[in-house]
C-alpha cells in the first residue's frame, strides 16, 4: 500500500534482488493523488517464479524515493 499526496505524478514501483538486479516492474505510470495497493505475485518480468529470499522494493513519485526490504517465502 502507498499514498501519493498532493497532485498527480509519475510513479514507479520496482523490485530488486540482493545483488541490485531488477526483478519486477510493478508500476510505471502517472497516478493521481490518492491511496493505492499493489500485490506482487512473486514472479519476475519474464513470468518465472522468483526464489525465496530478501528483496528490496523502490517506490518513486515526483522527487520522493522510498526503498524498503522484504522477504519472499515459498
Amino acid at each position: 500500500q502507498y499514498t501519493i499526496p498532493g497532485r498527480q505524478s509519475n510513479v514507479t514501483l520496482t523490485i530488486f534482488n540482493e545483488a541490485g538486479q531488477l526483478v519486477k516492474s510493478l508500476v510505471n505510470q502517472v497516478q493521481a493523488a490518492g491511496s493505492y495497493e499493489v500485490v506482487w505475485n512473486g514472479q519476475n518480468d519474464f513470468g518465472q517464479q522468483a526464489p525465496s529470499g530478501v528483496y528490496f522494493y523502490k517506490l518513486q513519485y515526483g522527487e520522493n524515493i522510498a526503498t524498503r526490504k522484504m522477504i519472499l517465502l515459498r
